[in-house]
This record gives C-alpha cells, sequence and structure tokens, in this order.
C-alpha cells in the first residue's frame, strides 16, 4: 500500500513497527490490542503511549493519500473480492499498477 500510495519507504517501516511492537517494548498489536471476556485492561506504559503517537502520525500521513484515490481503491477491492482464484499476477501486481494510474482495468483479471 505505502508502495502504491508513492510514500517514502520509512512509512512502510514505521507501519511494520507499529504492528509488530519492535521499537516500543511489546508484543504484537493484535494480541495487546484485544482481551478475554472481560479481563481487567492492561495497564498503559510509556511504549503503548509512544505506539499511539506513532499510530496518530501514520494516519495523519496515509488518510489524505487514500482518501484522493478512495472510488478508485474501493473498485480494485471489489474486482479482488470478485476473483474465484486468485494469482499473484492478477491480484498484487495488477493491484499496485491500476491504484496507482487511479483506474481499474477489468482486463488484467485472470481467467
Amino acid at each position: 500500500m505505502v508502495r502504491t500510495l508513492g510514500l517514502r519507504s520509512n512509512i512502510a517501516t514505521l507501519w511494520i513497527a507499529i504492528v509488530t511492537g519492535s521499537d516500543y517494548g511489546g508484543g504484537h498489536l493484535a494480541k495487546l490490542s484485544h482481551r478475554r471476556g472481560l479481563e481487567k485492561a492492561r495497564r498503559i506504559g510509556d511504549g503503548q503511549r509512544r505506539r499511539w503517537r506513532d499510530v496518530e502520525g501514520l494516519l495523519l500521513v496515509l488518510l489524505p493519500e487514500i482518501e484522493s484515490r478512495f472510488v478508485s481503491i474501493l473498485e480494485e477491492l471489489r474486482r479482488l473480492a470478485a476473483l474465484e482464484n486468485p494469482t499473484a499476477r492478477g491480484a498484487a501486481g495488477a493491484t499496485h499498477d491500476n491504484v496507482a494510474r487511479g483506474k481499474t482495468q477489468d482486463a488484467l483479471i485472470d481467467r
């Protein structure tokens, strides 16, 4: 997605760090975001506060780029969802090229 939006590679690095927790002294975001049943919420430490600030910063960079391409991205997601047997060529490569150009091309669907 970062490549498709034409953003710097450090944005992808930040995104991965936020999800994995590698720079925040914590675990994977999915594991920390959920709790079983009505367990007590975990304490929020400095690492989690920094992570949340970085999430907000990441959204400030990503959302304007996504918003300007939303219709194209939505069309491409619909196209991908409709693939009965997606392939790497028909899904990954076509998605990057089409969204980067701001359009979709049904002719690229593998049949």
